[in-house]
């Protein structure tokens, strides 16, 4: 964990975001609302990876990582993308200090998307 809040923001320069605080529906409804909020998410892990030393994003930043690079192959397949929601949790954790608003929110919303589909899996017909 970081020791304090200077350590914090050396690793991270929080660049002026630009993007929506909200994802926009889409042509498809809630999945392209949820693809939406993936890609932003996507995007929102490049630029804090960006600004962090590769050992210090694997010390700090294990979860971010993991997602980001599940993330990325997903989308280089043309595959659509998802996270399970404990890498999701694991990510909103990391991020909830460092990253930009509109990525933690689109980070919970996929979040709960994911929570209500294991709850719905797991629930008996």
């Amino acid at each position: 964990m970081l020791t304090s809040w200077t350590q914090r923001d050396s690793l991270l320069a929080r660049p002026p975001s630009s993007a929506a605080p909200h994802a926009p529906a889409g042509a498809h409804g809630a999945a392209g609302a949820e693809r939406a909020d993936l890609l932003l998410l996507a995007n929102g892990l490049q630029r804090l990876l960006a600004n962090c030393e590769a050992q210090a994003a694997e010390r700090h930043f294990p979860g971010v990582l993991k997602a980001h690079r599940a993330l990325r192959v997903q989308l280089r397949l043309h595959l659509s993308p998802s996270l399970p929601a404990q890498v999701l949790s694991d990510l909103c954790h990391e991020i909830a200090e460092v990253a930009e608003p509109a990525v933690r929110q689109a980070a919970l919303r996929c979040l709960h998307r994911a929570a209500l589909r294991a709850v719905a899996s797991a629930a008996p017909a």
